[in-house]
């Protein structure tokens, strides 16, 4: 890498200054030159150098093997060791602190080159290899899916803070252990034991899944309803390097789809026809009792226009527009299959989502022909019961005037008898006076009694009025 700029650290000063010239020569840039591994550490602080050459053997208390060993750790700066000899035990330690070259003196430009821009080269890719998997580490720290990988033998190598939750293992206690220890799945419904996928994954290097009805037994009893998928991961050999396991907790889903099986039960099973339509006017769902009113076939219903199961495209047009505000109730006529016209009311409103915004229609239909076949026979009723009280009306006044009037000269002969001749009347005239005063009495009160008769038609009249009412309220309100 032309330009990069070098620590040179070497306690031979003409050595270190013809190296320093080789390096320039090269295209490189000295920036520093140092004796010693005090010295070399204080100045790859202040500069940060692309690369260090490091001189094994070096004057005073810190050799280079230490000085590199502190420069990496501290500041991740690729070093080089230049050496002419050195024993054993120094080459050990030097190996420990992951050099990126050894260049023997003496040395010749060619072999300068070679190894700085390779140092420098493996820096780069591990920089960039280390940022990758820090960012891949942060990233999976992150996420809400739990992740864990084993190796190739099933043990867990690593676990991301999801996946201690669900599983209650903390990773230092469970790096090592092997996945059936710490990921234990059942059956929802049996409680028998279900293999585990990462099994099949190893085998087949495919990507292997649960059922929807799997149960994580997490540590201290806990019980975790998942779905997950079990990843081989592969070298460039086709060989299996372990696995990438990914769950998830769906407590939340499943109580939301008991929630909505429970839902649409009650929508199919509602003895009201309920239908459901998108923005646009077509039909997405209906149930049994829709069509068993309109007697057509699912198939025959989806995707179609709600409209056209009506009688009136004026009513349409009047539901399309009073949705727009709050919703419409109201009477139509519905057309069936086969041509047939029946009363229906309809309740019809706009379904949102949780911000407002309309995403269907939802609408209820009531079959009210009997109802309003109830209420044109009570109506006739009616009008024959108040036709039939009028005329009772008058029957009653014309035979209570006639009657009264014929009434009041019996009466008065019967009083004329009683004041003037009852002691000339024998007791045989007597008794009979006696018995038509009585019953001229009883002809009166009979003509009252009479008076009495349309009461119970008008009990009737009002008994209807009252149901007519209860019934138009019942249909006012759906």
């Amino acid at each position: 890498m032309t330009g990069a700029r070098i620590l040179v650290v070497e306690d031979e000063g003409i050595v270190a200054m013809e190296i320093k010239d080789r390096l320039e020569g090269l295209g490189y840039k000295v920036s520093e030159l140092a004796s010693s591994g005090e010295e070399a550490i204080q100045k790859a602080q202040r500069v940060l150098p692309d690369l260090v050459l490091m001189d094994i053997i070096l004057k005073g208390s810190m050799d280079g093997v230490e000085a590199a060993e502190k420069i990496r750790a501290n500041l991740g700066i690729p070093v080089v060791y230049l050496t002419a000899y050195s024993d054993d035990s120094t080459l050990q330690r030097a190996k420990i602190t992951e050099p990126f070259g050894y260049i023997l003196k003496p040395f010749d430009e060619r072999e300068l080159y070679s190894t700085i821009e390779m140092a420098l080269y493996k820096h780069k890719m591990e920089r960039k290899l280390m940022e990758s998997e820090q960012w891949l580490a942060t990233t999976l720290k992150s996420i809400g899916d739990a992740v864990i990988a084993t190796d190739e033998g099933g043990s867990i190598t690593f676990m991301n803070p999801a996946s201690e939750m669900l599983t209650g293992w903390k990773k230092d206690e469970a790096l090592g252990i092997e996945l059936c220890e710490v990921f234990k799945v059942v059956d929802e419904d049996t409680l028998t034991p279900i293999e585990s996928p990462v099994t099949s994954a190893l085998n087949s290097g495919f990507a292997a899944s649960l059922k929807d009805n799997s149960i994580l037994m997490a540590k201290g009893g806990r019980d975790v309803p998942i779905d997950y998928c079990a990843t081989s991961i592969g070298d460039d050999k086709g060989g299996a390097l372990g696995t990438v396991l990914v769950f998830r907790d769906i407590t939340e889903r499943k109580q939301a789809e008991k929630e909505m099986r429970i839902r649409d039960s009650a929508l199919a099973s509602a003895v009201n026809a309920i239908a459901i339509s998108d923005l646009e006017g077509r039909l997405t769902y209906v149930n049994k009792s829709f069509l068993r009113m309109w007697e057509y076939n699912l198939d025959e219903v989806l995707g179609r226009p709600m409209f056209q199961f009506w009688q009136s495209n004026d009513v349409a047009a009047e539901v399309q527009g009073a949705l727009l505000g709050k919703g419409w109730i109201g009477e139509l006529i519905a057309i069936r299959k086969d041509g047939t016209p029946f009363d229906v009311q309809l309740s019809a409103n706009i379904v949102t989502d949780k911000n407002g915004r309309p995403i269907c229609v939802m609408n209820s239909f009531i079959d009210i022909t009997e109802i309003k076949r109830a209420e044109e026979e009570m109506k006739n009723y009616t009008t024959k019961l108040e036709r039939a009280d009028s005329d009772l009306e008058k029957i009653y006044d014309k035979i209570s005037s006639d009657l009264k009037s014929a009434l009041g000269s019996v009466q008065h002969l019967n009083t004329l008898l009683s004041s003037e001749y009852e002691a000339s009347l024998d007791e045989r005239a007597r008794r009979s006076l006696v018995e038509a005063v009585d019953a001229t009495e009883r002809m009166n009160q009979l003509l009252d009694e009479l008076g009495t008769l349309n009461i119970p038609i008008a009990i009737y009249i009002s008994l209807i009025e009252l149901y007519q009412a209860k019934i138009k309220r019942f249909r006012e309100w759906g």
